[in-house]
């Protein structure tokens, strides 16, 4: 894991991907994004969601509904 300490306009980059801090209130910091195109940028919470709804279509995958009359 890193740190990094910025201040409000300082920018740093990741992967190509260029982040500056835009505003800094209380415990909120608002950041900004410069990504390559077709660089797609979510939030963890989004990412976290969308595993768990795949994990889910695969496991009722790995099992199919019983058949009636069965």
């Amino acid at each position: 894991m890193r740190l990094l300490t910025r201040r409000i306009g300082q920018s740093f980059a990741v992967n190509g991907v260029t982040i500056t801090v835009k505003a800094i209130r209380g415990n909120r910091v608002r950041l900004t994004f410069d990504p390559p195109q077709g660089v797609l940028v979510s939030r963890g919470e989004i990412i976290e969601e969308l595993s768990a709804a795949a994990e889910q279509a695969l496991a009722g995958a790995s099992h199919p509904p019983p058949q009636a009359g069965g």
